[in-house]
């Protein structure tokens, strides 16, 4: 048994429309929905239609009738202060009505069409729009703490201010410019991955933070530019496959 909010009844659930795009039945019954679509084809059947359906929810319309008109009477103050508690509310909580739904595939390409099609005529609505000092601190407030630390991509267990400033100093020191300088002549002073000569640097294959022993390892370095030096650094990140550097004919 399900209930038809629409006419008020408990109906069996043969009574209800089967939707075939998503294998669920409509919230409103088979008569309902009859009515529906003759009130939206016939003026006469329409206005007919509508009384019932103001008779059958007349507690509710009139109860979003007084909301409707108590937000007419509001200051802005008012109004924005009524929105910011609404929106706490509703905070974390899904309507029922959408729990568990997914639109299908066949669905999802044709709203991906639609947007493509509108975009080519129409810009995007923040377009040339900046964001107001005002939004960007409440934009600064809620992303703090949310990229750091522990729930970092890169997290790795809590490095120390001492063992990031030591990897500054050994950037310095003479055994880490013997190594940088080894690397770059065994490599002709070429990026390894599109031979450019422009920005090179000298890249850990294993990460200086991975393994002490293969700091100064010659063979655990590769000369790259530095726009493959820093692709090569995404693309090894978590969101991304890793990628081996081969030599360039």
């Amino acid at each position: 048994m399900s209930f038809c909010p629409n006419c008020q009844q408990e109906l069996p659930q043969d009574a209800f429309y089967l939707r075939k795009d998503t294998g669920k039945y409509r919230s409103v019954c088979i008569k309902c929905k009859g009515q529906q679509d003759t009130a939206r084809r016939d003026p006469e059947a329409r206005k007919v239609y509508r009384q019932e359906y103001y008779l059958a929810n007349k507690p509710h319309i009139n109860k979003q009738n007084a909301i409707n008109q108590k937000k007419k009477n509001m200051t802005p103050e008012q109004l924005a202060e009524s929105r910011r508690r609404l929106s706490e509310r509703r905070k974390g909580k899904r309507p029922e009505h959408l729990i568990g739904f997914k639109h299908s595939e066949e669905t999802k390409k044709i709203m991906s069409e639609k947007m493509a099609d509108y975009y080519k005529t129409h810009d995007a609505p923040v377009k040339g729009k900046p964001h107001s000092i005002e939004r960007r601190l409440r934009a600064s407030e809620v992303r703090k703490g949310k990229n750091t630390g522990v729930a970092h991509w890169n997290w790795k267990g809590g490095e120390s201010l001492e063992d990031r400033h030591y990897r500054k100093i050994a950037m310095t020191t003479m055994e880490y410019k013997l190594w940088r300088g080894s690397v770059f002549v065994r490599d002709g002073r070429k990026c390894l991955i599109c031979g450019s000569t422009e920005s090179i640097k000298a890249h850990h294959v294993t990460p200086w933070a991975a393994s002490v022993e293969k700091r100064y390892d010659v063979d655990n370095g590769a000369t790259l530019c530095d726009r493959c030096h820093r692709w090569v650094h995404r693309k090894n990140g978590p969101l991304g496959k890793k990628r081996e550097i081969k030599k360039c004919s």
